[in-house]
């Protein structure tokens, strides 16, 4: 995955790969991620470990704005020109882990479609019909590529409808979870 990102007025290019190769400009690590909470993740570069926490995501998920929180910093982060290539990962997931979010909430805000954003099979589905759910609330997990993606709300809503069941297999814009 390749994909911009302006922090600070300073715009950054980044790749990312599934086996936790990362480089930010022309300066190139190796990042592990865990992920303790939904909404925090542990990402150890060398032998430091930051927690990074999703903060807020902004209404339009189109927008790319996230608020991070790390080492006690806020930062507001834009995520531009997303190139995908394999599994999805995230600013704040990429690497080896259980589960990593998808830099955009899977979410066709117009209808309120939570999608899966590549084939794979559900491994877990965290909501019923009725559940009320908040931005960065995990709707899905979807595993794909040998890596589990966790698919999550942008906005608060409530379930209206789970289209799939845990350990079906779904094809790559395959509508899973409508929310209203």
């Amino acid at each position: 995955m390749r994909f911009k990102a302006r922090m600070d007025g300073v715009e950054h290019r980044i790749a990312a790969s599934p086996d936790g190769a990362l480089s930010v400009g022309s300066e190139s690590f190796r990042a592990t991620v865990t992920r303790p909470t939904a909404m925090k993740r542990l990402v150890k570069v060398g032998d430091k470990t930051y927690e990074v926490r999703l903060i807020d995501v902004d209404s339009d998920p189109a927008s790319g704005k996230y608020l991070l929180e790390l080492a006690g910093e806020l930062i507001p982060v834009e995520v531009s020109e997303v190139i995908k290539g394999g599994a999805a990962a995230a600013v704040v997931g990429v690497g080896t882990g259980r589960a990593k979010k998808t830099p955009k909430p899977q979410l066709d805000s117009a209808s309120g479609e939570i999608v899966a954003p590549m084939p794979g099979k559900v491994v877990d589905i965290l909501v019923k019909p009725g559940d009320a759910v908040k931005p960065g609330s995990v709707i899905v997990v979807l595993e794909a590529m040998k890596m589990e993606n966790e698919l999550c709300a942008i906005n608060k809503g409530v379930v209206k409808e789970v289209l799939v069941e845990k350990g079906d297999a779904a094809q790559g814009g395959q509508v899973l979870v409508t929310l209203e």
